[in-house]
């Protein structure tokens, strides 16, 4: 699933509130499943000497205020550990922050942990037939879904 198709975080071609509002929902604190919340993000932006308060960053996530500075971004985008690019939907900056958050969120998930820390103890040569064995698996479950058109 993609960001675009995310009830919860919005389409992120809707511009900056949008992926404003995806960052807070999926980029969580480091081993926590809290989010976190706009008092942090100013606390720690302010910290860096850059002017953000509570009341514009609220504005900001309504989508009634825009055009934030460039320093203003890059507090924002270095708090959540983004690439600037992100919020100014740079399609790669995107891409990047996507495939970071599907990532973590499939780490929450315990069997996924399992496969992963099972997958360390092999060596390299097994891992890349483990790698073949399962993109060979996902195709297959692809082309079957096709075929009864499920979808992906």
């Amino acid at each position: 699933m993609t960001a675009a198709d995310d009830g919860a975080g919005g389409d992120l071609s809707d511009g900056l509130t949008a992926r404003l509002n995806y960052l807070f929902e999926h980029i969580r604190p480091e081993g926590e499943v809290r989010r976190y919340s706009g008092r942090e993000l100013v606390t720690a932006v302010n910290t860096a000497n850059i002017e953000l308060s509570e009341s514009y960053l609220s504005q900001l996530r309504r989508g009634m205020t825009g055009n934030p500075t460039l320093r203003v971004l890059k507090g924002i985008a270095d708090f959540f550990e983004v690439p600037v690019g992100f919020l100014l939907d740079d399609p790669e900056g995107v891409r990047a922050v996507e495939a970071r958050v599907n990532l973590q969120e499939a780490m929450r998930d315990t069997q996924v942990q399992d496969i992963a820390y099972r997958t360390a103890a092999l060596n390299p040569c097994q891992r890349v037939a483990l790698d073949e064995l399962l993109t060979d698996l996902i195709q297959k479950r692809r082309q079957k879904m096709e075929t009864r058109g499920d979808g992906i």
